[in-house]
């Protein structure tokens, strides 16, 4: 499995898969320092909150395509050079398929932690007076992994299925689309992968149409969705192993 992983990192060394993930990481940094301006007390007594709200948000958009991004590189190379059958013959299908999953969840998990320092960093450059909710940061971060792995095994799944690579590009960008467009209906983001980002976000949002304000409030961990997510993203595995086993026969 090592020498699986070692194989694919160095089969990308050249596909600039690591400037992908730093685009997108100043993007989140040029927004951060944009959209996180508090101008009063009030914005800064709950500045961690709209952090959260505002980063899971961003997610909704940028992060689909970056997992489409990232499995489409490393599958790619694969199908242009079909050379499938040949890595077939020196390792089993279901460590070929565990490498590139590890591989590609290795940029997510840097871009996750990226992200998190970035909003970190942002906050305490902008003197937020809320005290730093660490137990809501680390849950933060662990379900942005999350989802973020969920969704970019759904898109190697579809690389490794598909030769034609707008497929996969498609059903990011629809993805992206569907995930923040559901949110606008009550319940409905929790049927939609895309819309995890937000559904599984601790922060909430409050809007009062009465004095044009908007408030934030912690809305405590939805352990039933995150246990959901697991499962589909377990199971998820389990199909999309079996799929490319068959697809290899």
């Amino acid at each position: 499995m090592i020498e699986a992983l070692s194989m694919e990192f160095y089969k990308i060394r050249r596909r600039k898969v690591g400037l992908n993930v730093l685009a997108v990481i100043i993007i989140q940094l040029m927004y951060g320092l944009w959209g996180m301006n508090y101008r009063d007390a009030h914005e800064l007594s709950q500045g961690w909150m709209e952090c959260i709200y505002r980063f899971s948000s961003l997610n909704c958009i940028f992060m689909p395509m970056l997992a489409s991004v990232i499995a489409s590189r490393l599958s790619d190379v694969e199908h242009k050079g079909n050379t499938f059958k040949l890595l077939k013959s020196i390792m089993k299908s279901k460590d070929l398929f565990a490498a590139k999953f590890m591989c590609c969840g290795f940029y997510m998990a840097v871009e996750t932690l990226f992200q998190v320092l970035i909003m970190i960093f942002i906050g305490k450059l902008r003197g937020i007076t809320e005290p730093f909710p660490f137990v809501y940061f680390g849950y933060y971060g662990l379900f942005t992994l999350i989802v973020n792995l969920t969704l970019v095994l759904l898109q190697l799944i579809l690389s490794l299925q598909f030769k034609n690579q707008v497929i996969g590009f498609a059903v990011a960008a629809g993805g992206s689309f569907l995930g923040l467009y559901s949110l606008f209906f009550k319940n409905a983001g929790k049927y939609v992968l895309w819309s995890y980002y937000l559904v599984l976000s601790p922060s909430k949002m409050n809007w009062d149409e009465v004095t044009k304000t908007v408030d934030f409030y912690w809305g405590g961990i939805p352990l039933v969705e995150f246990s959901t997510l697991i499962l589909v993203t377990v199971l998820l595995y389990i199909i999309g192993k079996k799929f490319f086993i068959r697809k290899e026969i």
